[in-house]
């Protein structure tokens, strides 16, 4: 059984359809869904 869902999104197109496919497997099964938001990006020098 499924208790949490975890959609992690850039905001592009691609994301939305897995952001709105977690929605609907929320609905489905009435679990949890937790969003983050992930960027590309540096974390300075190594």
């Amino acid at each position: 059984m499924i208790d949490n869902i975890l959609c992690a999104s850039d905001f592009s197109a691609y994301s939305e359809q897995a952001l709105a496919y977690g929605v609907d497997l929320v609905e489905r099964t009435g679990t949890t869904l937790h969003f983050v938001h992930v960027q590309k990006g540096s974390l300075g020098p190594k």
